[in-house]
């Protein structure tokens, strides 16, 4: 089913989010001005500080936003990131896929009930289930924006980069390479359920099935620590891509 590079995948703190707990964005007609003007400021870019010589670019819509129903308390160990090591753990998953440069596709199964040790990498949102990454697995799961190391580019921990953009300002403007951000994956994993219950429809079965969101806690090394970063956990059954550079 996979035949990409293997690629290492470590557990890093972060907030779990489970797909149930995400659901309709509220209208923008029923948003304060106060909220309104918070998702102005994220779709477009605000005046740096006085004292900056660089910019970062990230994805944001100028939309509202789906709603998480949960309150996650602080972080845990649990996230997944692609790096040869965690400074946080000795688990290592050596099993996974590569999928573009900033994903991969992990087997992963549940675990027993007995089983307090193993990593917990995901709850399935129909049960509440727990997943834990391993080589006989039958269920497929896709980080999408789990950082930038591969085996072949081993970048220092924790793999996210900056992109040089072209810029006409005396700003140095980057894009920030490796993650998605919590907004648009929240909003990705509503879109994804909306399509997957019309596919359903049409007797049609879907390539990726929503599961969850990892926000990602502090991070040793993170080249943008002031930017909340995001990994997109979704149940899929193939690797079927028009571009690999993402």
């Amino acid at each position: 089913m996979f035949d990409s590079e293997r690629v290492i995948v470590v557990p890093v703190f972060g907030k779990y989010y489970s797909a149930k707990d995400v659901h309709q964005p509220i209208p923008a007609s029923q948003l304060q001005p106060h909220e309104i003007q918070k998702i102005l400021e994220m779709a477009f870019p605000l005046p740096p500080a006085s004292n900056a010589t660089e910019t970062a670019i990230i994805s944001a819509l100028c939309a509202t936003y789906p709603t998480v129903s949960v309150s996650t308390p602080g972080f845990v160990l649990g996230a997944p990131l692609k790096s040869n090591a965690s400074p946080y753990s000795e688990i290592k998953a050596d099993f996974a896929w590569r999928s573009g440069s900033r994903s991969a596709v992990i087997p992963c199964k549940e675990k027993e009930s007995s089983d307090k040790a193993s990593w917990t990498i995901c709850t399935l949102p129909e049960n509440g289930k727990e997943l834990t990454p391993a080589k006989d697995g039958q269920k497929f799961i896709r980080l999408k924006g789990c950082g930038n190391w591969l085996t072949g580019r081993q970048l220092t921990f924790p793999g996210i980069i900056f992109g040089d953009e072209e810029s006409h300002t005396r700003f140095k403007t980057r894009e920030i390479r490796g993650v998605a951000y919590p907004n648009t994956a929240f909003t990705e994993i509503y879109a994804t359920r909306q399509i997957n219950q019309t596919l359903s429809k049409l007797d049609l079965h879907p390539a990726n099935v929503p599961i969850g969101v990892w926000v990602y806690g502090p991070m040793e090394n993170d080249p943008a620590p002031l930017i909340e970063k995001a990994v997109i956990l979704m149940e899929t059954f193939g690797d079927k891509r028009f571009e690999t550079h993402l």
